[in-house]
């Protein structure tokens, strides 16, 4: 095929040769300060540009695997800076990596709260500079050896389930830049090999021979704010010599050896079992009322899917609480467990593929994780102690607090984010529970209200639905299931969501925005509405979006040439009450919004009136049997398929290729037509459009 498709294809003559563009290097210290007042983030950033030696010898593979144990290392430290009370920077990274062309650079920046930039990079060029003075320790580089080591060991086992497009990536920048893509076998075996020959005297020298006066560059952005001005190329330079001489304390590597779960469990009782066996199911009972579903498969070979829920979420506080029952749970999240804080934790964690972590949204509350076969019992120990022992730090509350305020203080100078913002409120008619983050509604989050949400939320495990997707043995997860979710807590209490009224708003709304420079057009428009919510209606919606998908790609991009994409998004959902919402959104030249929505919408009326032609209906099925097939092979597939089923009261039956093969089979273009007659009516029908401040129509 590959011959059939290419041996026709011939080069020009003469060949055009690829181009070198080669940067120049300096002695002195080169500066770009900018600003913008669309600019919602500062950043400083410091560059020492270096020649990069191409991996062409084992020896260069192995100074590779040393940059990169120095930059796992030294972001591991930076994070530990990030979560401390009113942190120096929102987001920092420090490490060496590629370039342009034939350069390499270490690269130092921070995003930085507005007035922030000295401090934000200070805190950085600290941490580089304590790892250029005393390097770092014994434990931190076995950690992460393990790490490395243990991600190239999944990706062995994975190795006859690799997508293509992950390959085709490795050979095309093999063949672009001669990345070198030693095959599973070799690569692991060289990691092996190679791993235990680095030490820190390989690695603590690093920084020094990085770090130069010659080819630096320093780069520093943010908004336009006379009141609070960008540092100075004099301040840069002075803060730089500066860091060239302090001298610091080594860092300490503070490491909890205690177990994970300190107390011993005893398995619980399994009070029922049930075989799904057309589907290859098993779904358990704890005594604790606690119910799971296992799927086991073989799609891949080392890999266990998990997400729990249970219903409530944070509708069910009201408006005074609802802040901080919306961030409870990435709160607690990074608080830790147990006797872990979040740094702690991750090193407990070193060379074990095991993640877990809760969620609260606004209709359930639950908890999700995945991990290898060697890792299952770690993840359902973490699902335990979200359960038993959240973590109450307020130094973590200050710092996401304070991380947040440095993300959101100027974020309405983005004119994407205003629009966000302006859409939403008319959209939902300025409901509390449909507002865009700001400064305002982060005040209102309150620790002890977070702290009493989240406990409140994971209290009774008894109303908790646990789905396991994954290649495992049901004989052998059963004992941990017993173990670690049957001595979840259960109160027996009853409940359910609240309908919170956050609702579209109904008519015809149609609004434009004028907000910043760029000569570019946003369009949103939404169809919204009741829905009956049953099988065949919502495949019919669905395939509606397949369909309306390919028309509009036709129509708007390949014909009008007026936008690189359009956006066809929908959903039906059976509660708080059955609707559907339909949204369609692209971008375009100013000039040419409004011919470009005639076109939109003279493509929906034409599904109206006439449907759609065999050609693209046969596309539509083939998209939706090629999907199906490709899903039923995917862990991730069957993990969303269950548990949303078992979410929404559809059955479980519907997943199978034999059910589903009916539906696609019957469709025809006349219930497409009559889908579009139902849900792309302008009865309730609101559209948002973001024009430029020049180029308005």
């Amino acid at each position: 095929e590959i011959i059939r498709r290419f041996s026709t294809l011939s080069n020009p003559e003469p060949a055009r040769p690829r181009e070198e563009y080669p940067v120049p290097g300096h002695a002195e210290t080169l500066f770009a300060i900018a600003t913008d007042k669309e600019a919602a983030f500062t950043r400083v950033q410091v560059i020492n540009k270096h020649e990069e030696a191409p991996v062409e010898t084992v020896e260069g593979f192995r100074r590779e695997l040393a940059h990169s144990l120095y930059n796992k290392m030294l972001n591991a430290r930076m994070v530990e800076v990030q979560m401390q009370p009113n942190p120096p920077f929102t987001f920092a990274y420090s490490g060496y990596g590629s370039d342009v062309g034939n350069l390499g650079a270490y690269t130092q920046y921070a995003f930085v709260r507005e007035g922030g930039a000295i401090e934000g990079i200070s805190a950085v060029l600290r941490e580089t500079r304590r790892a250029a003075l005393h390097g770092f320790t014994e434990t931190e580089l076995e950690r992460h050896k393990a790490d490395l080591l243990q991600s190239v060991e999944n990706d062995f086992n994975e190795r006859d389930k690799t997508q293509s497009a992950s390959l085709a990536s490795r050979y095309v920048y093999h063949y672009l830049d001669q990345n070198p893509i030693p095959g599973p076998e070799q690569r692991l075996e060289l990691y092996r090999e190679l791993l235990p020959t680095i030490t820190l005297e390989d690695i603590n020298p690093l920084p020094r021979q990085w770090l130069t006066d010659s080819n630096r560059v320093v780069v520093i952005t943010g908004p336009e704010n006379e009141a609070v001005p960008l540092p100075s190329e004099t301040e840069m330079l002075a803060l730089l010599e500066h860091f060239d001489t302090l001298q610091l304390e080594p860092y300490v590597d503070e490491v909890n050896d205690a177990p994970l779960v300190s107390a011993p469990l005893s398995p619980q009782p399994i009070k029922s079992r049930e075989q799904l066996d057309s589907l290859g199911i098993t779904v358990l009972e704890l005594s604790n009322r606690v119910k799971a579903y296992l799927k086991p498969t073989d799609f891949q070979n080392d890999e266990i899917l998990m997400t729990a829920f249970s219903p409530g979420g944070h509708s069910v506080y009201d408006e005074t609480t609802y802040y901080s029952a919306a961030n409870a749970a990435t709160i607690v999240d990074q608080s830790g467990i147990g006797d872990f804080s979040m740094p702690e934790l991750q090193k407990k964690l070193a060379g074990i593929q095991a993640n877990a972590g809760p969620y609260i949204n606004e209709l359930y509350e639950g908890v999700s994780g995945n991990s290898n076969i060697e890792g299952l019992e770690t993840m359902l120990q973490m699902v335990y102690l979200y359960f038993t022992a959240p973590r109450r730090d307020s130094a973590v509350f200050s710092s996401y607090i304070s991380r947040q305020e440095s993300i959101f203080e100027n974020m309405m100078a983005n004119p994407y984010y205003y629009f966000a913002d302006v859409k939403n409120q008319v959209k939902y008619q300025g409901h509390p529970r449909r507002q865009i983050t700001d400064l305002a509604s982060l005040q209102k989050i309150k620790l002890d209200e977070v702290q009493r949400t989240y406990r409140d939320r994971f209290a009774n495990a008894g109303d908790f639905t646990f789905v396991f997707v994954g290649n495992f043995e049901p004989a052998a997860l059963e004992p941990l299931l017993a173990t670690y979710l049957g001595n979840l807590p259960s109160t027996g209490r009853q409940e359910s969501w609240k309908d919170v009224g956050a609702n579209l708003a109904e008519g015809y709304i149609d609004t434009t925005i004028v907000r910043g420079e760029a000569p570019k057009a946003l369009v949103e428009m939404n169809y919204h509405g009741p829905f009956e919510y049953e099988g065949l209606q919502r495949y019919h919606f669905y395939s509606l979006l397949s369909a309306l998908r390919i028309r509009l790609r036709e129509a708007m991009r390949e014909d009008k040439g007026g936008v690189y994409g359009v956006s066809v998004n929908g959903i039906a959902l059976p509660f708080p009450e059955p609707r559907y919402r339909i949204t369609l959104s692209f971008n375009s030249e100013p000039g040419r919004t409004q011919e470009l929505i005639a076109t939109a919408k003279e493509v929906i009326a034409t599904l109206q009136t006439e449907g759609i032609d065999d050609e693209t209906l046969q596309k539509v099925k083939e998209t939706q049997r090629q999907g199906r097939i490709k899903g039923l092979k995917e862990n991730g597939f069957w993990l969303g398929q269950i548990s949303t089923r078992l979410k929404y009261g559809i059955g479980l039956e519907g997943i199978r290729m034999e059910r589903y093969e009916p539906y696609v089979e019957g469709l025809s273009a006349e219930d497409i037509q009559n889908a579009a007659q139902r849900y792309l009516q302008e009865d309730d029908f609101i559209q948002v459009v973001l024009m430029p401040e020049e180029g308005r129509e």
